[in-house]
């Protein structure tokens, strides 16, 4: 038995028409001879999941070198996320990176794209059942998305990834599995603090000799 969620990513709404079609001029390149494509990568918070608990799980779409029928650089929208969890498991907390629009030569209007790689994750969570078997379960993961190249063409693509979660009791230790999301948060804190000591320091400085002459006064 499975479960299926079915969502569309928020940057990329917009569905082509009959219209959009014709702006690939003549269709001189059939997109799916094209060799352009992404790969991706599978980020886990655990490596494994204790029965009644919880996780979060991204995928990474990562550009791979383009072929000459495609003009780089390339772009990403209209992606489509479905997600299948056996019984068991459930999926909620649905996230998506913010997409800008983008105009195109070929497009009479801006598209809504992201660029992919670790700034633009598609996160979820995992939910396993209190009473869940021990073992493997493998949360099947489709993606479907457009790459569009520098004139506005597009070029529908799709790739399964199959996710697999380990159930273990709910007293088992876990270790953390290779999680960069959190990380890359915490060093754009640090650096901000950085940046900003210049002005914090004088400013804690002027604050304490304000102190001390309300204290000798």
């Amino acid at each position: 038995m499975f479960r299926q969620a079915c969502v569309t990513l928020l940057i990329a709404t917009t569905t082509l028409t009959a219209e959009d079609q014709n702006l690939n001029p003549g269709n001189q390149t059939a997109p799916e001879r094209s060799g352009a494509a992404m790969s991706t990568q599978v980020y886990r918070y655990y490596k494994h999941l204790r029965r009644g608990t919880m996780e979060d799980v991204a995928i990474v779409l990562l550009p791979e070198e383009a072929s000459h029928s495609i003009s780089t650089p390339i772009s990403i929208a209209s992606v489509r996320l479905d997600l299948e969890s056996p019984e068991g498991l459930s999926i909620s907390s649905l996230r998506y990176p913010k997409g800008h629009k983008k105009k195109f030569p070929l497009r009479n209007e801006p598209i809504p794209i992201t660029t992919g790689g670790l700034a633009s994750p598609i996160r979820f969570r995992v939910h396993a059942a209190a009473n869940l078997e021990f073992g493997v379960k493998v949360v099947r993961a489709t993606v479907s998305y457009q790459l569009v190249d520098s004139f506005g063409r597009t070029f529908p693509r799709q790739t399964v990834v199959e996710i697999p979660v380990e159930i273990v009791g709910r007293g088992a230790g876990v270790s953390l599995d290779r999680w960069p999301f959190d990380h890359l948060s915490k060093k754009k804190d640090l650096f901000l603090t950085i940046a900003l000591m210049p002005i914090i320091l004088p400013a804690l400085l002027v604050c304490s000799l304000i102190s001390r002459d309300c204290r000798g006064s």
